[in-house]
């Protein structure tokens, strides 16, 4: 099992999916699997709990309106990850076996660190992980990138600064080291 981290724009998609051209291993994106159990019923009860409606569109969390919120307050964002992240785990051990690529920023932070068998640190400066995700004010991308202080230089560490052919060529020569 390979498993890809690296913080908010850093490239860890990017290098995920080189990893599933170069070997057909299946990709689990561990954003993805928070987006699904965003949308159970009863993790939308504690989150009304706990946030209020003001997080809320009728009967839809609002990634938007609740990262504001956590991303302002560290006993908040503390709250939300006790409440998705075991669940995001078990769905993710669940999806896990030899031939399968994690991507996952918060790697260390949800315990996942122990089922990898390689992992791959994506680094990226700030301005070019910015720049990836035009969608986000600079506020909200400031936010999240100083709330991912724990994502570690583990494994072995991929700077993607460079074009696409750089990258795909860094990934290529990794892995005939590892594979």
């Amino acid at each position: 099992m390979i498993c890809v981290t690296g913080k908010i724009g850093s490239g860890k998609s990017t290098v995920s999916k080189i990893i599933s051209d170069l070997t057909g291993y299946k990709v689990v994106d561990v954003d993805e699997i928070g987006h699904e159990v965003l949308e159970e019923d009863d993790v939308k009860s504690k989150i009304r709990e706990i946030f209020t409606d003001r997080v809320f569109d009728g009967n839809t969390v609002s990634r938007k309106k609740l990262a504001r919120v956590v991303f302002e307050n560290e006993e908040k964002l503390k709250e939300l990850e006790r409440i998705l992240h075991p669940r995001m785990r078990e769905r993710v051990m669940m999806a896990s076996k030899k031939d399968v690529i994690i991507d996952c920023a918060l790697l260390e932070r949800m315990n996942l660190i122990e089922i990898c068998n390689f992992v791959i640190t994506v680094i990226s400066s700030y301005e070019n992980s910015k720049r990836r995700k035009p969608h986000l004010t600079d506020e909200d991308f400031k936010r999240i990138w100083e709330n991912q202080r724990d994502v570690n230089m583990v494994g072995v560490v991929v700077e993607n600064d460079g074009t696409l052919e750089d990258l795909k060529r860094k990934i290529k020569d990794i892995l005939e080291m590892v594979l």
